[in-house]
C-alpha cells in the first residue's frame, strides 16, 4: 500500500510543473442530447425533441437504446424553435455523429433551424447537392432576409456505408473549421452579413 501512495505522490509531484486550465464545457451550452431512452435535452435549457418516426437503436458503444435511426422521407426529432438557435453573426460550435447503412441520399439533412420557407434567418448541416456542391458535407447560413446573405462553406466528403462519423463545425468570425473524427480538415472563408 506503501507504494501506491508514493506512487501517487511522485505523479501528483511531477504534474505541479504543468498547469491546465479547467474547460467547463457545459458553459455556453444551448442543447446536449445523450438519448437516454428519448430525445430530451441534457443541458437543462428544456430543448427537448419530439421523435416523428424514428426508432431507438444502439449507439457506437452497444449501448442499447441510446440513438435513433431515421430511416425514411419522414422520420425526424424536430425540437421547438428557441432564439438562441439564431446564431446570426456569432460564434458557434456544432457538433453530431452519424452512421449510414444505406449511403446518404443527394440532399440529407442533418440539423437545422428555420422559421420557415423562403429568404429569412436560418442554417442547415447537410450532405448536399442542392444549397451547396455535389459530394460535400457543410454549414449553410443566411442572416438576415436578403437573399445574398445566403452562405455555403463545405467540404469534400463521400461517406462510407455502415462508417461512423463525428463532425464538427466551428464559426469564428467569417471563419469555419471543419473536422471530422476530430481530425482537423480544413477552414473556410465565408462573408456573413451581420
Amino acid at each position: 500500500m506503501k507504494k501506491i501512495n508514493l506512487l501517487l505522490v511522485l505523479l501528483a509531484i511531477a504534474g505541479l510543473g504543468n498547469v491546465y486550465a479547467q474547460v467547463n464545457l457545459d458553459s455556453g451550452l444551448v442543447a446536449k442530447y445523450y438519448f437516454n431512452g428519448n430525445a430530451d435535452d441534457e443541458s437543462g435549457n428544456g430543448n427537448n425533441g419530439t421523435v416523428n418516426g424514428a426508432t431507438l437503436t444502439t449507439d457506437r458503444f452497444g449501448n442499447a437504446g441510446k440513438a435513433y435511426s431515421l430511416y425514411g422521407v419522414n422520420d425526424s426529432i424536430v425540437i421547438p424553435d428557441n432564439p438562441s438557435y439564431n446564431f446570426g453573426g456569432s460564434d458557434f460550435t456544432v457538433s453530431f455523429w452519424t452512421i449510414s447503412n444505406v449511403g446518404y441520399g443527394t440532399s440529407t439533412f442533418f440539423m437545422g433551424q428555420t422559421n420557415g420557407a423562403g429568404y429569412q434567418p436560418k442554417w442547415a448541416l447537410s450532405y448536399d447537392s442542392y444549397w451547396g456542391a455535389p459530394n460535400q458535407i457543410g454549414f449553410r447560413i443566411q442572416t438576415t432576409e436578403d437573399p445574398s446573405t445566403v452562405q455555403w462553406v463545405g467540404v469534400n466528403w463521400t461517406p462510407l456505408s455502415n462508417y461512423l462519423y463525428f463532425f464538427t463545425f466551428k464559426r469564428e468570425g467569417n471563419l469555419f473549421s471543419f473536422y471530422q473524427n476530430d481530425t482537423f480538415e480544413q477552414n473556410n472563408l465565408a462573408a456573413i452579413a451581420q
